[in-house]
């Protein structure tokens, strides 16, 4: 390292001494390697190639980021001019994203438009008002009373950022808020030998009086106490939590944008002023410059999907999306037991659960599902009351009554004795109210876990919506048809086996929330068996926090390809897998742990080489394509489903490429990409292609294409299920309420207290 030279500098009254060293040098070479044809993937490494495309990166976003507060290493910058208030004290602002990217003979920069939630820029006592809704300090410190009350506040400003702000006196450096403490101005500490209170201190040492001493304080790692009238929020700090579904709502109705108003803000921000493109010191002196002009490239349609029906009826899918309505599933399930159970106790609930329960039984009927059970009304037909405070055991009831008519199972003991067992409900549908999360909770845990049963949840505002009632009954009816051994529809290409001897396989990985680190990620693989690619079984396991590898893959496929040769009764020839969630820098990871060891463990447990077809599936990015016309856009504005980008945008040296499978329901619709990592199938680029956009349209819970391919839909989907299946009693916090404040991590309890579904071939969490 070369000391280059050292200075002073004076900030806010605060002198710095800074000393540049020389770290390393950039070959200029590099730039023209990285956009041949055999150096793009090098700038996906930790290598010279990709510090060459950080440096290049720092050099596009010094100036607007600069000029707008926000770190230069930062992808994404925001304005306080594109602010829109959030429930709950927070607000959504708007910014821009840059990226930087070497494709084939040039680099590219990646502009979009981008919103997240922010903790806004205010006093800590006004942002504690608008988060616990009220509208004085006196209400806000009646509130807090309530320790739960102020331990929910506690949570929402952990590790917020703020200065201590009075009269007369420059703001202090920030600090971040780690506890909170009650009635502030009078907590009491050792102060010269004697105890005095942090009123009293303030009065003393500042000759400051508290406005409201009644008021929380904060403590910032150590035992001072500031009060919270003092302190400012630090502007610039994203929330990075989950949004509560109104807080959703409103994010939407900040961040979408029709494709039209995008490109808009878009052109208008590279050719002015907020990027500085033009001005930008940093690039002038680098003799950097950016071509303004929108990048038009090369792209074609793939043809629509035809979607098969039962009696031999198709559909064409018009803008992604086809119709139920005078259907029958192509293979309707056949139901022998059922029941309803209501925990939605409300005051019209008595007639309107009946009513729902007539109505969606008669919507499965008109789509072939057969019953050979009492129908809705019947007096054998069970629709009881569950007790909201013992659901486990409503549900049994239910179910018991449910199944009395129908004759036992013979079959044997472990004693090899005779023995007969009760069968089963085929479903059980359960009727919530609107906000009950907990009685959710509880029933797939029931379900999915406990008793294996699948199980149907709707909800208070959706069953009893008279206006969209026939639309939302077809749509259970879908998910139930699927739950219990049905299908609904299949592509007419997937129909003629045109994946013959084929597991199709979905992985991801979920994360806690940021910063929570007492919290597993969970790996979910969801794999094919049927031909049709319309069948799946899911498997689960736990990671480290936030880890994306899935160093347990290999073991979860063999059993995967087990369950598929038990199924099919035989071995597969060729794996299809998509995989989710990597990121471009963990390419090498990936190639290098989890297909290496999944080669290595299938060879040795089936003793043949299957043909591996590996692809990594990402939709966390930026990329967005635009019609040049509005002849080649849908009703908003949007490319239509079918969109294939093989072209000008891609990877110079890897196969990759860009697929809009679905139709846009509202504002911009964002493409998917594909990166294939290992094809020993040999399968051209046009038939990945249609085979990935034919997979989009198996999604069962839905007559429409879907982003991604369906299994990797329900992988996302199986994670997300996961959170319900951590038994209660195995020593380790709730999987959803676990916080950031304790860093203890167990892997193996938490392995041991996730419990595989016991209906992991039913597509329960659909």
């Amino acid at each position: 390292m070369t000391l280059l030279s050292q200075f002073r500098v004076v900030i806010e009254e605060r002198a710095f001494q800074v000393t540049l060293s020389q770290v390393g040098v950039i070959d200029i070479n590099l730039f023209r390697v990285l956009t041949s044809a055999q150096g793009a993937s090098a700038s996906l490494g930790t290598g010279p190639q990709a510090v060459a495309v950080n440096l290049l990166q720092v050099l596009v976003s010094q100036a607007p980021h600069m000029t707008h507060k926000f770190s230069p290493h930062a992808k994404s910058f925001y304005l306080n001019s594109f602010s829109r208030p959030l429930p709950g004290g927070l607000v959504a602002l708007s910014g821009f994203f840059q990226s930087v990217r070497p494709v084939l003979n040039q680099f590219i920069v990646n502009v979009d438009t981008t919103t997240a939630a922010f903790y806004p820029a205010v006093s800590l006592q006004d942002l504690a008002m608008q988060f616990i809704n009220t509208r004085t300090p006196r209400d806000l410190h009646m509130r807090c009373q309530d320790s739960r009350e102020l331990e929910r506040l506690r949570r929402f400003l952990f590790k917020v950022a703020v200065r201590i702000d009075m009269p007369g006196k420059r703001r202090d450096a920030k600090r971040y808020i780690t506890k909170l403490v009650p009635r502030a101005g009078y907590f009491t500490f050792e102060k010269g030998g004697t105890m005095i209170t942090v009123k009293d201190h303030y009065a003393e040492a500042y000759n400051l009086a508290l406005k409201d001493p009644e008021l929380f304080g904060v403590q910032f790692g150590g035992d001072a106490v500031f009060p919270a009238e003092l302190c400012i929020v630090v502007p610039g700090q994203r929330y990075k939590r989950k949004l509560d579904p109104e807080q959703t709502r409103k994010f939407l109705e900040a961040s979408v944008r029709k494709p039209g108003l995008r490109l808009e803000e878009i052109t208008t921000a590279v050719k002015g002023s907020v990027l500085e493109y033009r001005r930008s010191p940093y690039m002038l002196d680098a003799g950097v410059t950016v071509d303004p002009t929108p990048l038009e490239i090369q792209a074609r349609e793939l043809p629509p999907v035809p979607v098969a029906y039962g009696n031999n009826l198709t559909e064409t899918p018009n803008g992604g999306a086809w119709n139920v309505m005078r259907k029958k599933f192509i293979n309707p399930a056949t139901i022998k037991a059922w029941g309803v159970v209501s925990f939605d106790h409300g005051r019209n609930a008595i007639q309107e659960v009946p009513q729902f329960v007539s109505k969606l039984f008669a919507n499965m009927q008109n789509l072939e599902i057969v019953f050979t059970c009492p129908p809705p009304g019947h007096p054998d037909f069970v629709l009881d009351q569950g007790n909201q405070a013992d659901v486990q055991g409503s549900l049994d009831r239910a179910g018991m009554k449910a199944v009395a008519r129908l004759p036992k199972l013979q079959g044997v003991d472990k004693n090899g004795r005779p023995s007969q067992e009760m069968q089963k409900p085929d479903f059980m549908l359960v009727i919530l109210p609107e906000h009950a999360p907990e009685l959710r909770k509880a029933t797939k845990w029931w379900g999915d876990v406990l008793r294996g049963i699948p199980t149907q949840c709707v909800r208070h505002g959706k069953y009893n919506n008279q206006k969209r009632q026939d639309q939302y009954c077809n749509n259970v009816a879908l998910k139930i048809n699927t739950k219990t051994r049905g299908v609904n529809f299949v592509p007419v290409s997937l129909m003629k086996n045109q994946l013959p001897d084929t597991m199709v396989v979905g992985c991801d990985v979920s994360h806690p929330g940021p910063g929570v680190r007492n919290r597993p990620s969970i790996a979910s693989v969801v794999s094919s068996w049927h031909h049709t690619q319309s069948q799946y079984a899911v498997f689960l396991d736990c990671l480290a926090p936030r880890q994306e590898i899935i160093e347990s893959l290999a073991p979860m496929m063999v059993e995967a390809v087990k369950f598929y040769a038990g199924r099919v009764g035989a071995l597969p020839k060729t794996i299809l897998l998509y995989r989710d969630g990597v990121s471009e820098g963990e390419y090498a990871q990936v190639e290098e742990g989890e297909i290496r060891e999944l080669r290595k463990a299938l060879a040795n447990t089936f003793n043949t080489n299957f043909r591996l077809v590996f692809i990594v599936v990402g939709k966390r990015h930026h990329v967005r394509f635009f019609p040049k016309d509005a002849s080649q856009g849908d009703h908003l504005g949007n490319c239509r489903p079918g969109l294939v980008v093989d072209k000008d945008i891609v990877h110079s040296s890897l196969p990759d490429f860009y697929l809009q499978s679905h139709g846009g329901l509202i504002g911009t619709s964002r493409p998917s990409h594909y990166v294939v990592l290992q094809n020993d199938a040999q399968w051209s680029a046009d038939q990945l292609q249609s085979i990935s956009y034919e997979l989009c349209h198996v999604y069962a819970a839905a007559t429409r294409s879907v982003s991604i391919p369906a299994p990797v839909y329900y992988a996302d989907r199986a994670c997300t299920r996961a959170a319900f299946q951590f038994a209660q009693d195995a020593g380790v916090p709730d999987y959803e309420s676990s916080t950031n404040d304790d860093d203890s991590f167990d892997i193996e309890a938490w392995r041991r207290a996730l419990k595989q579904s016991s209906i992991p071939h039913r597509m329960y969490f659909v």
